[in-house]
């Protein structure tokens, strides 16, 4: 975007300084004449030490009051406790679940495709700051000057930056954490490159105010779970953050305390880095945390008016013993398309996002008619919106279209014919040549596609025979089946996706029960598809008390 932005000239500050120095140790000249030419110097020489002590020690204030006022800045939300019902020791399943969703939000965020989202951010930083001379300054130099090594730089300066997107990480304001992407993902890289490499361990510490439920949460529970929801500044100096504690003027329903982090420097999943290279105050003794670290408070003590919480950075397996945010983030491709993003807001109960939509950069496509990418994202565009068989025919002649067009390059994406043939069963309704296109490509895929890629096209055979093709109960639960056997080797035994095969298989026997072939079930019939229903639905329950949000709605409909 432009040059390296360069440090503030700090000459202003130094000559104030130098003013406010004391002058009762001014040379008188004619002492000087009749002393040794030794004592003169070794005079002025003493005078010059003691200034630059006396600068020294007041840019080492200024350096910690920045971080004092940064720290004041972050509320009390900058951490979660997590809530457990009894006082175990062991991860609870609601528990686990909420850092999961929280940090996999984070991973899908930074990792979406739509273009850059800078331009967009200081767009609005602009209007929230109309007016404001400074800030709007220096928005205008972070538009000239930043770049993507200047990261933890910006973050450190204080600016819109960092106020902007503390709070949006607090209060998980998806819009604004959308429009941080670029920024968040190139501060996260930053960290990664520069993470921690010192001792085996670093204690650092950090002076905030806390909730007194907050703290009561704490005292109350057994090595209870802490998720930073922001980066978190902390510092080497334990004076300097227990100073800052005890300092805080607060109302009745805050307490002062003292967080002392101690850190594995061999944990490397979510970063964290001396930044003092980086900042814009090279002296300062500032580890920064990523967003989404885990902590374990291990002891709570009340001392001097100030609470002191010791706290643990976590491995993944402390918290998350299933292993199931390994397995998911690392099938998370390197960049993520907005329909990958929306199944996820989904899965993770915000089933509408139109309000997210608007600050990202809309798609401009045209229609190539030679092109089978450009003819499919038509029909599926059609498809999304026909309503009658008159329209089903329409879109079934343009999948046709794609997929003569599809056929004809090499190789043949074999992937993109299956959709299309079984779109076209679906807009035909009852057409079973199509389906079985789409079935022996299945049955045909080679190894290289992997065995999660099969399970998914037979889950989708086994949706469209239960929707379609006559509602064909037995085909859908073969596909159904083959499906589970395949996601039961290949994934943890409490993945969601096992989870929803579960409830697609209990869902599959009660609407049987409904059907037209046994619209007058006998009553062992009833007893047997019912019992196989609950059966596959309480595991699937089973799977979702573990994996997702307490509030989740997917949960009050397993339960419904």
């Amino acid at each position: 975007m432009g040059e390296t932005c360069s440090k503030p000239k700090s000459t202003t500050v130094v000559a104030s300084l130098v003013e406010a120095v004391p002058q009762d140790k001014t040379l008188n000249p004619s002492a000087v004449t009749n002393a040794p030419a030794t004592t003169a110097e070794s005079i002025f020489e003493s005078d010059i030490r003691a200034i630059l002590s006396t600068i020294n020690e007041a840019i080492s204030r200024v350096s910690a009051d920045r971080i004092v006022r940064r720290q004041q800045f972050d509320d009390t939300t900058t951490f979660q406790v997590s809530n457990d019902s009894d006082n175990s020791s062991d991860v609870k399943p609601a528990q686990s679940a909420t850092i999961l969703w929280f940090q996999l939000l984070i991973d899908y965020i930074i990792r979406l495709s739509e273009g850059p989202s800078l331009p967009e951010l200081i767009d609005l930083c602009r209007q929230q700051y109309a007016g404001n001379v400074f800030d709007m300054a220096l928005i205008e130099e972070f538009e000239d000057q930043y770049r993507s090594d200047k990261a933890i730089w910006w973050y450190t300066k204080d600016s819109f930056v960092y106020r902007l997107l503390n709070q949006a990480l607090r209060e998980r304001n998806l819009r604004m954490i959308i429009l941080f992407r670029e920024y968040i993902r190139d501060l996260i890289e930053q960290l990664v490159e520069n993470q921690y490499s010192g001792a085996s361990t670093i204690t650092v510490y950090r002076g905030q105010a806390l909730l007194v439920s907050e703290i009561n949460r704490v005292r109350d529970q057994t090595s209870p779970l802490i998720v930073m929801q922001s980066f978190l500044s902390t510092s080497k100096n334990r004076e300097v953050a227990l100073s800052f504690a005890k300092q805080m003027v607060l109302p009745a329903t805050l307490n002062p305390v003292l967080f002392e982090i101690t850190a594995d420097t061999q944990l490397k999943e979510r970063p964290f880095a001396d930044i003092a290279r980086h900042s814009e105050f090279e002296n300062e003794e500032e580890i920064l945390f990523s967003v989404g670290c885990v902590f374990k408070a291990t002891s709570l003590a009340y001392s001097d008016n100030v609470w002191l919480i010791k706290l643990t950075l976590c491995k993944t397996d402390e918290y998350e013993p299933n292993n199931i945010y390994s397995t998911m983030n690392a099938a998370l491709d390197s960049s993520i398309d907005l329909d990958t993003f929306d199944r996820f807001l989904y899965d993770i109960g915000i089933p509408s996002w139109s309000d997210i939509q608007c600050v990202l950069p809309p798609k401009q496509q045209q229609l190539d008619l030679n092109n089978a990418k450009s003819v499919c994202a038509y029909a599926d565009k059609l498809f999304r919106h026909h309503d009658d068989s008159v329209a089903g025919m329409e879109v079934a002649t343009w999948y046709l279209k794609a997929i003569d067009l599809e056929g004809k390059l090499q190789p043949v994406n074999y992937l993109n014919l299956f959709k299309m043939y079984l779109k076209v069963a679906e807009c035909l309704e009852n057409d079973k040549i199509y389906y079985e296109k789409a079935k022996n490509i299945v049955t045909n895929l080679t190894e290289e596609n992997g065995p999660l890629q099969t399970a998914r096209l037979y889950f989708k055979l086994a949706h469209h025979c239960s929707l379609y093709s006559d509602r064909d109960h037995d085909e859908a639960l073969d596909c159904y089946l083959a499906c589970l056997h395949i996601q039961q080797e290949a994934l943890p035994e409490n993945d969601l996706n096992i989870a929803l095969t579960y409830k697609q298989i209990a869902t599959l026997h009660n609407d049987h029960l409904s059907s037209h072939e046994i619209s007058e079930p006998s009553f062992s019939e009833y007893l047997v598809y019912t019992s196989i229903a609950e059966f596959f639905m309480g595991k699937c329950l089973s799977i979702q008390l573990k994996t997702l949000p307490a509030t989740h709605p997917e949960l009050a409909k397993t339960y419904f």
